[in-house]
């Protein structure tokens, strides 16, 4: 087996690719492997049935996989675990490995085999030292919601320590179906209020905050870089409402004076609300009626109205 440092590397690596959205389902396929492979790990079945990883319970809740995941301080014997639940995910069941709770599974026994190598005992997840660089990545595509040609989808921030800001947006091209880049921005702020909005970040991402596994829209996305030049990553959806998230983007945008900034809540490109919506509904019917008593007919116009109401203040 490799020594720690390498698993480590691994292990701090892989966590990275299973948090973020973008990630695809072929670069796990393709990489992982070979890199378990490299290792020394090694795919064994019987490790899977006879452990409480993936077990029915541990399947359906975190905490169950974490408890069972605490019992095991073999860096090896987890490697192997990981190895074959990638060969049971990818080529057995063929259940999709970066479906959310299977990229949480991923992420949480990678994090105990980086917690087992690092020696130190910290959460991996946890940030911890100074603040040198953020960058935040926005998505502002909803699930279902058909997207507009030349909208702007996704944006991109970075905020150095030195008060260097830069954004870089991404628009959605109708006729390629896909994000070209779009406005980018670079503007500089002094340093002691970047150095304070990068505290203020980095303090939120201190705390003993839950995983969020989010898919490919409607998410942000943070990489949050220290002095050591470690990467911590953290996601979650951008309409969730958290008031600490708002209260942090209302304060970059305090700062940071670029417009329509999505950051954390999605505030900055959110489309004017609809509040009410009154439909109408005319026409003038004809009739020709044909009496009864002889052959005549008679003639006559009737109009008719229909009105439909939605508003959102009565429901």
């Amino acid at each position: 087996m490799a020594d720690k440092k390498k698993i480590s590397d691994f292990a701090y690596k892989w966590i990275l690719i299973f948090q973020n959205p973008m990630t695809k389902e072929s670069e796990v396929n393709q990489n992982f492997p070979k890199e378990c492979f490299s290792l020394g790990f090694q795919i064994r079945a019987e490790e899977l049935q006879s452990g409480g990883l993936v077990q029915k319970e541990a399947l359906a809740d975190i905490s169950v996989l974490y408890e069972e995941l605490i019992r095991i301080s073999d860096i090896e014997r987890l490697g192997t675990i990981l190895f074959s639940m990638w060969k049971h995910l990818s080529q057995w069941t063929k259940e999709g490995l970066l479906i959310p709770f299977n990229r949480l599974w991923f992420i949480t026994v990678l994090g105990r085999m980086e917690m087992l190598c690092s020696n130190t005992g910290m959460n991996p997840f946890l940030f911890r030292g100074k603040p040198k660089k953020i960058t935040i990545i926005s998505n502002n595509a909803i699930f279902g919601q058909p997207l507009e040609d030349r909208e702007e989808i996704q944006q991109k921030l970075i905020l150095a320590e030195d008060g260097n800001v830069s954004l870089e947006a991404y628009i959605y091209e109708e006729k390629k179906g896909n994000l070209d880049p779009g406005r980018i921005k670079e503007i500089e702020i002094t340093q002691q209020h970047a150095e304070k909005l990068l505290l203020e970040l980095s303090t939120y991402f201190k705390k003993d905050i839950a995983l969020d596994i989010v898919d490919q829209q409607s998410f942000w996305l943070v990489k949050l870089e220290n002095q050591k030049n470690e990467v911590f990553q953290y996601s979650g959806y951008l309409f969730q409402e958290e008031e600490s998230l708002e209260k942090l983007s209302k304060r970059i945008r305090d700062r940071i004076k670029i417009e329509n900034l999505l950051l954390f809540d999605g505030k900055g490109l959110i489309k004017e609300k609809i509040e009410r919506i009154k439909l109408e509904y005319h026409s003038t019917l004809s009739h020709n009626v044909k009496s009864i008593k002889n052959d005549s007919f008679f003639s006559g116009f009737e109009d008719y109205y229909e009105i439909l109401i939605i508003d959102l203040q009565t429901n």
